[in-house]
């Protein structure tokens, strides 16, 4: 890239005295042991702290391959993504998209429910199905039916009841019932209860909270207090462990399992869900993306977070209502 034009960052950002850049663009790639040439998609991240510090830089490939899989009531979508920092889709270095539900699309977020690791096994229309073949220019896809019990992906959507894992389920003290009979919350967050009305910061992740992220635990709390009969569900995602008393209230069921984290999000994760009394999600923070953008050199995507107004307002409707 060193011959090529100067071309002005797609983005670039200022924190205190440090500067990121950020390029989308394709440049022509030789792999010396194949022999050829070919022209990849690459993201450019650059990083420059001060006057006199270094230019940090970074990049990673910026593509994937989209194409047609025949299911028994028509063509489904897929997309292919690979792993590999050359670019090849070896079939244990690759991921992949399946319109498992028929609505034309793939949910390409990132608590996506179809989207599967090359080992992992989906269904469609009943049957279950496995990755076979991928050719290394990912180009070709092959999947193959089988006897396998199809990989659990929870599907987390506003008027859909909300997923439980089988941790919950066979849990005597907090079990499927949790979540009837009355209005719930599901919270991740960091920090516990306790923690978010009086920060430790000697040892947990409280520093790392935002205003936004704070404020809204802390009414959370405060709404766990008003309405007795509101269950809460709260998963620690840093590195703080359950202690009882740190749940504060008896509605507030503090949990720590890795299995929970990544059931409902990922490790370091802020995220919350609500569920009427008969368990269906009303409002949810929820992940986006705009796939039409994806083929451009600015791909659209983000999280849309409910704040305090909006959970406050959702419980107190479903009071009402009930």
């Amino acid at each position: 890239m060193l011959d090529d034009p100067t071309i002005a960052p797609d983005f670039k950002e200022t924190h205190q005295d440090t500067t990121t850049y950020e390029w989308i663009t394709r440049v022509k790639v030789f792999y010396e042991l194949e022999g050829y040439w070919e022209s990849r998609s690459v993201k450019l991240l650059a990083r420059k702290t001060g006057l006199t510090g270094e230019l940090e830089i970074r990049y990673c490939l910026y593509e994937h391959m989209e194409g047609l899989v025949w299911a028994e009531d028509g063509p489904r979508k897929i997309k292919l993504f690979t792993l590999d920092p050359k670019g090849f889709y070896y079939t244990d270095q690759v991921y992949f998209g399946v319109d498992t539900d028929g609505d034309g699309e793939i949910a390409l977020i990132h608590d996506s429910y179809e989207i599967f690791l090359h080992g992992e096994v989906f269904s469609l229309n009943g049957k279950a199905y496995r990755l076979g073949e991928v050719s290394e220019d990912g180009k070709k896809v092959s999947f193959e039916e089988t006897k396998e019990t199809p990989t659990e992906k929870p599907k987390f959507l506003k008027g859909q009841p909300l997923p439980i894992p089988g941790v919950l389920q066979t849990d005597p003290s907090l079990n499927a019932a949790f979540l009837e009979g009355s209005p719930s919350l599901i919270v991740l967050s960091k920090v516990s209860p306790a923690t978010v009305l009086e920060p430790v910061y000697t040892d947990c992740d409280c520093s790392s909270l935002s205003a936004f992220e704070r404020y809204r635990l802390d009414g959370i709390i405060d709404l766990a207090r008003r309405y007795a009969e509101l269950k809460v569900l709260w998963v620690l995602t840093g590195k703080e462990q359950a202690e009882p008393e740190a749940a504060l209230l008896e509605n507030i069921y503090l949990r720590d399992e890795r299995s929970l984290v990544d059931f409902y999000g990922f490790p370091g994760e802020e995220r919350v869900f609500i569920a009427d009394s008969k368990g269906v999600i009303i409002e949810l923070d929820r992940y986006w993306v705009d796939e039409a953008s994806l083929e451009t050199d600015r791909p659209q995507s983000g999280k849309l977070m409910l704040n305090y107004s909006d959970i406050k307002k959702t419980v107190e409707a479903l009071y009402k209502t009930n």
